[in-house]
């Protein structure tokens, strides 16, 4: 680091794990899959950048991304052969890397910033063959993506501020390679682009409290995943899935006294083109199709409270979310009701105790057939201690899920139930 604070980081992140897969305990939801991952890596190296000039910054990023798995399909729940028509072993092999260059200036009573982002993302996916474990490539596709954005925050008097901003991102399918036959007709190279402006007032009513109005307009573009993935034969791709548009208006207060911070928000957003998994007619199989426009309105409260050894804090959510093509499609796994809480004492030098409670209601979720349910709620207790004796060192021991209780965000797949666990974090 500089004597202007100019800064340069490199990381390094390497994650070697493997996964299996949950027996289902409801097919109405699911299919039954004897799966296993045998490898789940992934390895990241970035670098990033800041140069400080005296009224202006220059920041870069430039990163490179790997992911790499293996999934083995069974014969049966024993895990112990792999000769059926349906089961199978492939490997996927995929990789991303892009930059991205900030540019920062304040200009009279104006703090300007104009940013460039590039993206390039790489799926490839290999079968095995079930005795000889020969390779051979099954599907590689493409995408680059372009984003820019500009941004002005203006200063119009002490207490009001203006802030202004626009983005423009283009997504370009480079290539598509599928041996798989079946809807070769829904694969094509495509191009997608989008324009996102938005814009905010925010007025400061005395020292301790704010109040800000905004709308912006945020857009979704399909991924790979979602355009081309079958889901190992269940899913019918769709290559003319459009962009999904979110329209955000919200209005928010927040407040100051002393240590305690509250905050409310109201909003409205209305999301057109809506992209969601639903049964493909002709098929009987599943589909990502645009199933049309929905309103989602509601509420956040947000209190804190925070002392030299003490913090306390929660949080409240409604969403209610209405259809306003057709009425049989419902929005999935967005609950109506979200409470969070937490509180965190330091009970000895470099010592605390954490815990908190989570509470979740009025979920949708949709069965295999089409139909929807509403998942049923639940609530979560976590506890840890926690030591700290360093700013680089943090060693945590502690139960998730104290009470044991039924979480299912998933109706074929319930969550671990009372989970004991151990964590040594060091920083370098």
């Amino acid at each position: 680091m500089a004597d202007d604070k100019s800064e340069i980081a490199i990381s390094y992140v390497n994650q070697q794990g493997e996964k299996q897969q949950p027996p289902v305990t409801d097919t109405t939801f699911a299919k039954n899959k004897d799966w296993d991952w045998p490898y789940w890596d992934k390895e990241t190296v970035s670098i990033t950048g800041q140069k400080n000039f005296d009224s202006s910054y220059v920041k870069a990023l430039a990163y490179y991304d790997k992911s790499k798995n293996s999934v083995w399909s069974y014969d049966n729940a024993t895990f112990s052969s792999i000769t059926k028509n349906w089961a199978f072993k492939s490997r996927y092999d995929d990789y991303s890397y892009g930059a991205r260059l900030e540019y920062g200036i304040e200009l009279g009573e104006n703090f300007i910033k104009a940013a460039a982002n590039y993206k390039k993302d790489v799926h490839r996916a290999y079968d095995k063959n079930k005795t000889t474990n020969v390779e051979s490539l099954v599907e590689r596709y493409e995408d680059n993506t372009v984003s820019l954005g500009l941004e002005d925050v203006y200063n119009i008097t002490s207490k009001l501020e203006f802030l202004a901003g626009v983005s423009y991102d283009k997504k370009e399918a480079d290539e598509i390679y599928d041996t798989n036959t079946a809807y070769l007709n829904m694969l094509a190279l495509e191009t997608q682009d989008s324009f996102s402006p938005q814009a905010a007032l925010v007025y400061s009513l005395d020292d301790s409290s704010k109040v800000k109005g905004s709308i912006s307009r945020k857009t979704y573009m399909p991924s790979m995943k979602d355009r081309y993935s079958r889901k190992f034969n269940s899913y019918v791709p769709n290559v003319d899935l459009k962009n999904e548009t979110a329209t955000h208006y919200e209005l928010s207060y927040l407040k100051k006294y002393n240590a305690l911070t509250s905050r409310a928000n109201i909003f409205l957003t209305r999301v057109d083109d809506a992209i969601q998994s639903i049964v493909h007619a002709p098929s009987g199989l599943l589909q990502n199709q645009n199933v049309g426009t929905f309103d989602h309105r509601g509420v956040e409260l947000e209190l804190n409270y925070k002392a030299d050894a003490l913090e306390i804090g929660g949080n409240y959510t409604y969403i209610s979310i209405k259809n306003k093509d057709n009425g049989s499609v419902e929005i999935v796994d967005v609950p109506k009701h979200q409470f969070f809480t937490f509180a965190q004492k330091e009970v000895a030098k470099n010592v605390s105790l954490y815990a908190n409670m989570k509470f979740r209601d009025g979920a949708y979720e949709n069965k295999l057939n089409g139909t929807y349910v509403t998942n049923p709620n639940f609530t979560t207790f976590d506890l840890k201690a926690i030591y700290e004796p360093t700013k680089n060192l943090t060693a945590e021991i502690g139960i998730k899920n104290l009470t044991d209780e039924l979480v299912r965000y998933d109706m074929a797949y319930p969550m671990a139930g009372r989970e004991f666990f151990a964590s040594l974090d060091y920083k370098f």
